[in-house]
């Protein structure tokens, strides 16, 4: 897992190496308007395992990358 930073946005990521089963959908954060990508694979994993709402989830070139606040 990678911790980098996105600018002055300050917004923490997880990447996520798995793409496949996507979709896409455009959402707005603090200002910054991207392409937010999910797969679908991650996030039923990532449910069963925090059993708790998924974490917005979007593709940075040929990643997958998952927002944290």
């Amino acid at each position: 897992w990678e911790h980098p930073r996105i600018n002055d946005h300050q917004l923490i990521l997880h990447h996520i190496t798995d793409d496949t089963c996507t979709h896409t959908a455009s959402k707005s954060a603090q200002g910054l308007s991207t392409e937010w990508e999910t797969s679908c694979c991650h996030l039923h994993a990532l449910i069963k395992a925090s059993k708790t709402s998924p974490k917005p989830i979007f593709r940075l070139g040929n990643q997958i990358w998952m927002f944290h606040f």
